[in-house]
Protein backbone atom coordinates (compact mmCIF):
# COMPACT_ATOMS: atom_id res chain seq x y z
CA UNK A 1 0.00 0.00 0.00
CA UNK A 2 1.29 3.50 -1.50
CA UNK A 3 1.39 6.56 1.11
CA UNK A 4 -0.77 9.65 0.78
CA UNK A 5 1.73 11.53 -0.45
CA UNK A 6 3.21 8.99 -2.84
CA UNK A 7 -0.68 8.42 -4.67
CA UNK A 8 -0.94 12.29 -4.47
CA UNK A 9 2.06 12.76 -6.65
CA UNK A 10 1.05 9.87 -9.21
CA UNK A 11 -2.82 11.48 -9.24
CA UNK A 12 -0.95 14.23 -10.06
CA UNK A 13 1.38 12.46 -12.64
CA UNK A 14 -2.38 11.00 -14.00
CA UNK A 15 -3.86 14.31 -13.99
CA UNK A 16 -0.97 16.24 -16.13
CA UNK A 17 -1.25 13.32 -19.13
CA UNK A 18 -4.84 13.99 -19.15
CA UNK A 19 -4.46 18.16 -19.73
CA UNK A 20 -1.95 16.48 -22.45
CA UNK A 21 -4.77 14.60 -24.28
CA UNK A 22 -3.79 11.70 -22.66
CA UNK A 23 -6.84 8.86 -22.60
CA UNK A 24 -8.06 8.22 -19.18
CA UNK A 25 -5.77 5.37 -18.05
CA UNK A 26 -7.94 3.97 -15.50
CA UNK A 27 -10.74 1.48 -17.56
CA UNK A 28 -7.88 -0.21 -19.13
CA UNK A 29 -5.68 -0.45 -15.92
CA UNK A 30 -8.17 -1.30 -13.26
CA UNK A 31 -9.17 -4.55 -14.71
CA UNK A 32 -5.84 -5.31 -15.00
CA UNK A 33 -5.18 -5.04 -11.90
CA UNK A 34 -7.54 -6.61 -10.26
CA UNK A 35 -6.68 -9.51 -12.61
CA UNK A 36 -3.17 -9.51 -10.89
CA UNK A 37 -4.37 -8.57 -7.58
CA UNK A 38 -2.55 -5.11 -6.97
CA UNK A 39 -3.69 -1.61 -6.63
CA UNK A 40 -4.29 0.69 -9.83
CA UNK A 41 -1.20 2.47 -8.50
CA UNK A 42 0.48 -0.40 -8.75
CA UNK A 43 -0.59 -1.51 -11.75
CA UNK A 44 0.49 2.11 -13.44
CA UNK A 45 3.84 1.81 -12.26
CA UNK A 46 4.35 -1.62 -13.86
CA UNK A 47 2.47 -0.18 -17.01
CA UNK A 48 4.97 2.67 -17.17
CA UNK A 49 8.19 0.51 -16.21
CA UNK A 50 6.77 -2.01 -19.48
CA UNK A 51 6.70 1.12 -21.54
CA UNK A 52 10.23 2.30 -20.21
CA UNK A 53 11.96 -1.01 -20.94
CA UNK A 54 10.41 -1.37 -24.63
CA UNK A 55 11.75 2.05 -25.27
CA UNK A 56 15.35 1.17 -23.94
CA UNK A 57 15.12 -2.40 -25.61
CA UNK A 58 14.51 -0.14 -29.25
CA UNK A 59 17.29 2.67 -28.43
CA UNK A 60 19.82 -0.27 -27.82
CA UNK A 61 18.98 -2.03 -30.95
CA UNK A 62 19.85 1.11 -32.82
CA UNK A 63 22.58 2.60 -30.69
CA UNK A 64 20.91 5.32 -29.82
CA UNK A 65 21.38 4.23 -25.70
CA UNK A 66 24.71 4.92 -25.76
CA UNK A 67 24.76 8.99 -26.85
CA UNK A 68 21.49 9.20 -24.52
CA UNK A 69 22.83 7.78 -21.15
CA UNK A 70 25.05 10.78 -20.48
CA UNK A 71 22.24 13.11 -21.67
CA UNK A 72 19.50 11.04 -19.23
CA UNK A 73 21.98 11.38 -16.43
CA UNK A 74 22.78 15.37 -16.64
CA UNK A 75 19.07 15.96 -16.81
CA UNK A 76 18.41 13.94 -13.70
CA UNK A 77 20.93 16.01 -12.02
CA UNK A 78 19.41 19.47 -13.53
CA UNK A 79 16.18 18.33 -11.86
CA UNK A 80 17.82 17.06 -8.56
CA UNK A 81 19.63 20.54 -8.63
CA UNK A 82 16.10 22.29 -9.12
CA UNK A 83 14.27 20.80 -6.51
CA UNK A 84 16.90 21.23 -3.99
CA UNK A 85 17.55 24.95 -4.19
CA UNK A 86 13.26 24.92 -4.45
CA UNK A 87 13.19 23.00 -1.60
CA UNK A 88 16.10 24.90 0.56
CA UNK A 89 17.80 21.50 1.65
CA UNK A 90 22.03 22.52 2.19
CA UNK A 91 22.59 19.25 -0.10
CA UNK A 92 23.13 22.01 -2.66
CA UNK A 93 26.74 21.52 -2.20
CA UNK A 94 26.30 18.16 -3.27
CA UNK A 95 25.02 18.86 -6.67
CA UNK A 96 27.17 21.64 -6.71
CA UNK A 97 30.11 19.48 -6.56
CA UNK A 98 28.97 17.56 -9.49
CA UNK A 99 28.50 20.28 -12.04
CA UNK A 100 31.86 21.19 -11.23
CA UNK A 101 33.50 17.90 -11.31
CA UNK A 102 31.80 17.02 -15.04
CA UNK A 103 32.80 20.96 -16.19
CA UNK A 104 36.44 20.20 -15.00
CA UNK A 105 36.53 16.84 -16.78
CA UNK A 106 34.67 18.65 -19.60
CA UNK A 107 37.66 20.91 -20.27
CA UNK A 108 40.50 18.68 -19.43
CA UNK A 109 39.36 16.47 -22.41
CA UNK A 110 39.53 18.79 -24.77
CA UNK A 111 43.17 19.29 -23.94
CA UNK A 112 45.95 16.91 -25.05
CA UNK A 113 45.42 15.04 -21.39
CA UNK A 114 41.92 14.23 -22.85
CA UNK A 115 43.24 12.33 -25.65
CA UNK A 116 45.12 9.95 -23.07
CA UNK A 117 42.07 9.51 -20.86
CA UNK A 118 40.04 8.60 -23.77
CA UNK A 119 42.64 5.54 -24.11
CA UNK A 120 41.41 4.33 -20.71
CA UNK A 121 39.78 0.92 -21.14
CA UNK A 122 35.74 1.44 -20.41
CA UNK A 123 36.46 5.25 -19.65
CA UNK A 124 33.14 6.11 -20.46
CA UNK A 125 31.59 4.24 -18.04
CA UNK A 126 34.00 4.90 -15.82
CA UNK A 127 33.43 8.63 -15.89
CA UNK A 128 29.77 8.18 -15.63
CA UNK A 129 29.92 5.94 -12.43
CA UNK A 130 32.67 8.50 -11.27
CA UNK A 131 30.40 11.20 -11.78
CA UNK A 132 26.98 9.28 -10.01
CA UNK A 133 29.75 8.75 -6.79
CA UNK A 134 29.98 12.88 -6.43
CA UNK A 135 26.23 13.08 -7.35
CA UNK A 136 24.55 11.14 -4.80
CA UNK A 137 24.42 12.39 -1.04
CA UNK A 138 24.70 8.92 0.25
CA UNK A 139 28.31 8.19 -0.85
CA UNK A 140 29.30 11.48 0.75
CA UNK A 141 32.45 11.78 -2.03
CA UNK A 142 30.98 15.28 -2.94
CA UNK A 143 31.13 16.41 1.00
CA UNK A 144 34.71 15.17 1.21
CA UNK A 145 35.82 16.68 -2.11
CA UNK A 146 34.49 19.87 -0.78
CA UNK A 147 35.99 19.50 2.41
CA UNK A 148 39.12 18.49 0.63
CA UNK A 149 39.34 21.64 -2.40
CA UNK A 150 38.19 24.67 0.22
CA UNK A 151 39.19 23.40 3.98
CA UNK A 152 35.18 24.00 5.28
CA UNK A 153 32.83 22.21 6.50
CA UNK A 154 30.14 21.80 4.52
CA UNK A 155 26.09 21.29 5.70
CA UNK A 156 23.61 19.17 4.29
CA UNK A 157 20.30 18.11 5.55
CA UNK A 158 19.83 14.35 4.02
CA UNK A 159 20.77 12.88 7.29
CA UNK A 160 19.24 13.41 10.59
CA UNK A 161 21.53 16.03 11.74
CA UNK A 162 22.65 19.41 10.57
CA UNK A 163 25.53 21.47 11.54
CA UNK A 164 27.03 25.15 10.91
CA UNK A 165 31.15 24.78 10.58
CA UNK A 166 33.13 23.36 13.44
CA UNK A 167 34.84 26.26 14.55
CA UNK A 168 34.67 26.48 18.18
CA UNK A 169 32.63 28.29 20.60
CA UNK A 170 29.30 28.13 22.21
CA UNK A 171 27.46 25.29 20.70
CA UNK A 172 23.81 25.55 20.43
CA UNK A 173 22.01 22.85 19.80
CA UNK A 174 18.52 22.23 18.83
CA UNK A 175 16.46 19.24 17.59
CA UNK A 176 13.15 20.54 15.65
CA UNK A 177 10.82 17.35 16.44
CA UNK A 178 7.07 17.81 14.92
CA UNK A 179 4.83 20.11 14.65
CA UNK A 180 0.64 21.42 14.17
CA UNK A 181 -1.80 19.78 13.71
CA UNK A 182 -2.46 21.93 10.08
CA UNK A 183 -5.68 21.20 8.53
CA UNK A 184 -5.89 17.26 6.96
CA UNK A 185 -8.01 18.63 4.31
CA UNK A 186 -4.64 20.15 2.30
CA UNK A 187 -1.49 18.94 4.70
CA UNK A 188 1.01 21.15 3.83
CA UNK A 189 5.15 20.31 2.37
CA UNK A 190 6.40 21.84 6.06
CA UNK A 191 9.51 22.82 6.61
CA UNK A 192 11.08 24.84 9.61
CA UNK A 193 13.81 27.73 9.55
CA UNK A 194 16.01 28.72 12.56
CA UNK A 195 17.35 32.20 13.37
CA UNK A 196 19.09 33.18 16.31
CA UNK A 197 18.35 36.85 16.80
CA UNK A 198 20.39 39.59 19.37
CA UNK A 199 18.53 41.25 22.06
CA UNK A 200 19.27 45.01 21.51
CA UNK A 201 20.17 45.64 18.57
CA UNK A 202 23.77 43.79 18.37
CA UNK A 203 25.84 43.37 15.62
CA UNK A 204 26.25 39.26 14.62
CA UNK A 205 29.40 37.89 15.68
CA UNK A 206 28.49 34.47 15.14
CA UNK A 207 25.59 32.33 14.09
CA UNK A 208 23.50 34.94 15.05
CA UNK A 209 21.43 36.42 12.11
CA UNK A 210 21.96 33.04 10.12
CA UNK A 211 19.25 31.24 8.86
CA UNK A 212 19.49 27.13 9.17
CA UNK A 213 16.47 24.80 7.46
CA UNK A 214 15.18 21.24 8.17
CA UNK A 215 13.98 18.92 5.03
CA UNK A 216 10.16 19.28 3.90
CA UNK A 217 8.05 16.82 5.42
CA UNK A 218 5.63 16.41 2.61
CA UNK A 219 2.09 16.00 2.68
CA UNK A 220 1.39 15.60 6.29
CA UNK A 221 -1.13 17.16 8.87
CA UNK A 222 1.23 16.76 11.91
CA UNK A 223 4.65 16.58 10.08
CA UNK A 224 8.13 14.85 11.91
CA UNK A 225 11.34 15.89 11.32
CA UNK A 226 13.49 14.37 14.31
CA UNK A 227 16.43 16.69 13.21
CA UNK A 228 18.95 18.52 14.86
CA UNK A 229 20.64 21.27 14.01
CA UNK A 230 23.75 22.07 15.62
CA UNK A 231 24.85 26.13 15.73
CA UNK A 232 27.70 27.44 16.57
CA UNK A 233 29.76 29.91 17.41
CA UNK A 234 27.13 31.39 19.47
CA UNK A 235 28.57 34.74 20.48
CA UNK A 236 26.02 35.67 23.74
CA UNK A 237 23.17 33.96 25.44
CA UNK A 238 21.56 37.38 25.57
CA UNK A 239 19.22 36.20 22.31
CA UNK A 240 15.92 34.65 21.18
CA UNK A 241 15.61 31.81 18.95
CA UNK A 242 12.80 32.15 16.19
CA UNK A 243 11.37 29.22 14.73
CA UNK A 244 9.06 29.95 11.71
CA UNK A 245 7.39 26.51 10.33
CA UNK A 246 6.74 26.97 6.66
CA UNK A 247 4.65 25.22 3.50
CA UNK A 248 7.03 24.91 0.93
CA UNK A 249 6.08 26.20 -2.82
CA UNK A 250 7.35 25.81 -6.38
CA UNK A 251 10.06 28.49 -7.13
CA UNK A 252 8.31 31.42 -7.90
CA UNK A 253 5.87 31.54 -5.62
CA UNK A 254 6.04 32.91 -1.57
CA UNK A 255 6.15 29.55 0.87
CA UNK A 256 2.62 29.89 3.35
CA UNK A 257 3.54 31.27 6.72
CA UNK A 258 2.02 28.33 8.68
CA UNK A 259 3.13 29.61 12.41
CA UNK A 260 6.17 30.94 14.13
CA UNK A 261 7.41 31.16 17.33
CA UNK A 262 10.13 32.89 19.64
CA UNK A 263 11.57 31.19 23.17
CA UNK A 264 14.49 32.86 25.22
CA UNK A 265 18.38 31.23 25.06
CA UNK A 266 19.34 33.20 28.38
CA UNK A 267 17.40 30.60 30.57
CA UNK A 268 19.13 27.49 29.24
CA UNK A 269 21.62 25.93 31.67
CA UNK A 270 25.30 25.65 30.05
CA UNK A 271 26.39 21.89 29.52
CA UNK A 272 23.07 20.76 31.22
CA UNK A 273 20.68 18.48 29.76
CA UNK A 274 18.66 18.94 27.26
CA UNK A 275 15.56 21.01 27.77
CA UNK A 276 11.91 19.77 26.03
CA UNK A 277 9.85 22.55 25.08
CA UNK A 278 6.04 22.49 23.29
CA UNK A 279 5.55 25.62 22.09
CA UNK A 280 2.31 27.16 21.23
CA UNK A 281 2.92 29.25 17.39
CA UNK A 282 1.33 32.11 16.77
CA UNK A 283 -0.66 31.88 13.61
CA UNK A 284 -1.77 28.64 13.92
CA UNK A 285 -4.52 27.94 16.54
CA UNK A 286 -4.36 25.28 19.03
CA UNK A 287 -0.69 23.66 16.44
CA UNK A 288 2.13 23.59 18.79
CA UNK A 289 5.83 23.25 17.78
CA UNK A 290 7.90 20.61 19.76
CA UNK A 291 11.73 20.82 19.84
CA UNK A 292 14.67 20.10 22.21
CA UNK A 293 17.04 23.02 23.38
CA UNK A 294 20.87 22.17 24.78
CA UNK A 295 23.70 24.55 25.33
CA UNK A 296 27.10 23.41 25.63
CA UNK A 297 30.66 25.45 26.16
CA UNK A 298 33.69 25.42 23.87
CA UNK A 299 35.22 22.07 24.81
CA UNK A 300 32.07 20.50 23.08
CA UNK A 301 32.63 18.51 19.67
Amino acid sequence: EFSASIKKELNMVVGKAKELGVPDLAPTLTPLGEKIGVTFESTLILAAAAIAAVGLLFLWITGLLKSLIPAASICWYMYKSIKALEEGEQAVTVYLMYWVVLYFLIIVEQTPFGLILKTVPFYPLLRLAGLSMVGMPQTGAALNLFETLTGKTACTSEGPETSSPKTGGTLLTVKIISAGPFPSDSPPDAFVTLTVVPRGGKANEGVEGLQFKTRVCKGSAQPEWNETIKMRPLASLDADLVVTVLGHKQIGHSNDKLGECKTSLADLEMDGESEKLDLQMDGAVGSTLSLELGISGASAI
